[in-house]
């Protein structure tokens, strides 16, 4: 695998760039799901994949054909940092989901097939109901966003010990 990473006793990191298509969020996911097992982390693998699909879909949706987007993974000691980056200067907007039970949901006969007319919405509030913390930094050089989350150390490894 090709990555950029860098670990140190006190700080695991890592960033990978990839063109920016819709073909690399499974390879993104793949990705980080691989250095967390590489890591060893105590983070819920299902939350960080969970994120970075959703993060890198949007990051691609909203990047042009020629452009990158970048995942950076740092772990800070209190829980696994995410970063998605991309050159576009649209703020990502989440949708309030409410209430919702499984009851309200119905299932999307379209939802694995290639189609953006699809309904949608429902990715950052996911992301901002597993994560710890979310935030957006706009950057100027290069131009674009970095859509940052963190989630929290899992205790659930622990239990049983």
């Amino acid at each position: 695998m090709n990555v950029n990473a860098v670990t140190t006793p006190t700080r695991l990191a890592g960033t990978r760039y990839y063109p920016a298509q819709r073909s690399i969020v499974g390879a993104a996911r793949r990705q980080v799901a691989a250095m967390l097992c590489e890591w060893r982390l105590p983070v819920s693998m299902d939350d960080a994949e969970l994120t970075v699909s959703e993060l890198v879909t949007n990051a691609v949706r909203l990047s042009g054909p020629s452009d990158q987007v970048a995942v950076h993974l740092r772990w800070i000691g209190i829980g696994l940092v995410i970063g998605v980056w991309d050159s576009s200067p649209a703020m990502p907007i989440a949708s309030t989901v409410g209430g919702l039970t499984l009851d309200d949901i119905t299932p999307d006969p379209k939802a694995l097939e290639d189609d953006d007319n699809r309904a949608g919405g429902w990715g950052l509030p996911l992301v901002e109901a597993v994560a710890s913390a979310f935030q957006v930094e706009r950057t100027s050089s290069p131009a674009g966003k970095w859509v940052i989350t963190l989630l929290r150390h899992s205790h659930s490894d622990t239990k049983g010990e």
